[in-house]
């Protein structure tokens, strides 16, 4: 291995020392081998420890790849189970309802293929915990199905809608609530366990972290014993040539932290945007089962026209209509925010006390079961956001709070909404529910987040979906909760800007004449 400039420099020097050409041909050699030998070992010592850093990096990112992968699939395959359920139960009321055999069809064919993905759930459960609940969820799905063929068995033997509705009442929907119960429990098992996988994923990563770290002092020890070794050797000769390599050692060394932050930054990036992906595309399966699930009730309207009471029928058939394309705006701004984490019209804006009424009138009959009281205090303002996604985020805020609050002493929500500094609307929806844990404020806006312990119905991506959309229009959430108070959520969202009146348009059109004029 050669290095022109420190043979020139070791020529220069030999030179002065005497005419004997063999001292000098020595000392020359022994040099080149000496700068060759520590080259070799600094090569070398690079190559171990890019190894060794790339196998650790590359085993802990394999190991949280595979947990998501696999705890995915099985929250996916939880709520195909839970879609499934609620499938064949709506099929089978709409066959009651309607007598229409292809209703009856798709109820079997829908319970058929629940019993298929139970199944297949079973077969590969090696754990008896998992078991165990999928035992209970297959237990509670054949008292639903029992209860079921009973109001079926009474409607073919000429039983009146009454008698079949009291049947309906009685059996079939609390065996369905039975069956959602324990199809929830298995979701929070599988859910405790994708949390202690990620644990384990998180504890690889330290101790992947700490071996790199010990490897990088180890190759800095050594980068610093071969630089003392080099010093001692060629301090005489090659001073200059000592600073040029120090000078180069502090570039590289430079190159290489400024090319860490990059490769650091570039996997932040994309692991946000792995994190929004995957967001987008559960939010748009769950718009897509859901429109599935509305599908049926479409059809009962044009059905229930054709009956005897067309009165009766008539107002049946417009509130089904009302309820469905109510039902169907709110997906299409699901479906529309899945595609993009900011919206694309920014021009829309969204009268606060028109969607906080109609979200309680929505929320009406959930409020009536839990013997709730809701209080409404909301301004006259509009924000700057789709009717659609601030529909969502009232939606989602105060049915949490209807749901959290059931079998509580104290049952009292109240929303208050006002303009408030800085051009900002603050909407604020309290209650006197059981309150959460300070551990947990800031990781129930996380997706898929359940407080442990918490057995209440959900998929835990309702609080996650609000803080996105209020974060895509530059508005800020927060959450202050006292265990066993209640909880109390304040949103701040942009004031819509109100478009000028004319007379204020002239007038700002004759003011700026006025100047261009010298007035």
């Amino acid at each position: 291995m050669k290095f022109d400039p420190m043979r020139r420099m070791l020529s220069a020097a030999n030179a002065s020392v005497g005419d004997d050409e063999t001292e000098r041909v020595m000392a020359r050699r022994k040099l080149e081998q000496t700068i060759g030998g520590a080259y070799l070992v600094a090569i070398l010592a690079a190559l171990v420890i890019g190894g060794v850093a790339s196998f650790a990096l590359q085993s802990v990112i394999a190991s949280q790849d595979r947990v998501e992968d696999i705890y995915g699939a099985e929250l996916l395959e939880v709520e195909r189970l839970h879609g499934g359920a609620m499938e064949k139960s709506a099929q089978g009321r709409a066959y009651l309802l309607t007598g229409d055999p292809e209703m009856l069809e798709a109820s079997y064919a829908a319970r058929r293929a629940f019993e298929a993905r139970l199944g297949a759930l079973l077969a590969r459960a090696e754990d008896p915990a998992e078991r165990a609940r999928l035992e209970r969820v297959a237990t509670a799905q054949k008292a639903h199905q029992e209860a079921l063929a009973r109001a079926f068995a009474l409607y073919r033997a000429g039983g009146t809608h009454e008698d079949v509705g009291r049947v309906v009442g009685a059996e079939v929907v609390p065996k369905l609530g039975a069956l959602d119960v324990a199809i929830g429990d298995y979701a929070l098992f599988v859910d405790s366990r994708l949390e202690v996988a990620r644990d384990s994923a998180r504890s690889a990563s330290t101790r992947a972290s700490r071996l790199v770290v010990i490897v990088a002092c180890g190759a800095v020890l050594l980068a610093a014993g071969l630089g003392v070794l080099l010093t001692r050797t060629m301090h005489r000769l090659y001073r200059a040539a000592e600073e040029q390599l120090a000078l180069f050692a502090r570039e590289e060394r430079a190159r290489a932290e400024a090319e860490e932050a990059r490769r650091d930054l570039a996997e932040t990036v994309a692991r946000l945007s792995q994190v929004n992906e995957d967001l987008d595309a559960f939010a748009g399966r769950i718009a897509h089962d859901l429109r599935n699930l509305l599908t049926p009730i479409a059809l009962v309207p044009p059905r229930l026209r054709r009956a005897e009471d067309k009165e009766a029928t008539a107002r049946i058939a417009a509130s089904l209509e009302r309820s469905v394309t109510r039902a169907n705006a709110v997906l299409e701004g699901l479906l529309a925010f899945s595609r993009s984490s900011r919206p694309d019209d920014t021009s829309q804006k969204a009268s606060v006390r028109e969607v906080v009424a109609q979200v309680a009138e929505e929320l009406a009959s959930a409020a009536a079961e839990v013997r709730a009281e809701v209080t409404i205090h909301v301004e006259d303002t509009r924000v700057a956001c789709a009717p659609e996604l601030l529909h969502v985020v009232v939606l989602n805020l105060l049915g949490n709070a209807l749901k959290y609050i059931a079998g509580r002493e104290e049952r009292r929500v109240a929303i208050h909404a006002a303009e408030a500094e800085g051009g900002f609307i603050e909407l604020a929806v309290e209650d006197t529910g059981p309150g959460i844990p300070d551990g947990a404020k800031e990781r129930i806006f996380e997706p898929f987040y359940r407080v442990p312990g918490v057995r209440a119905p959900g998929t835990g991506i309702g609080l996650a979906t609000v803080r996105r959309i209020v974060t895509a229009h530059e508005g800020r959430i927060e959450c202050v909760s006292t265990l066993g108070r209640g909880t109390t959520f304040r949103v701040w969202m942009p004031c819509a800007a109100e478009p000028k009146s004319v007379v204020a348009r002239e007038d700002e059109r004759a003011a700026a004449a006025g100047r261009n004029l010298g007035v």
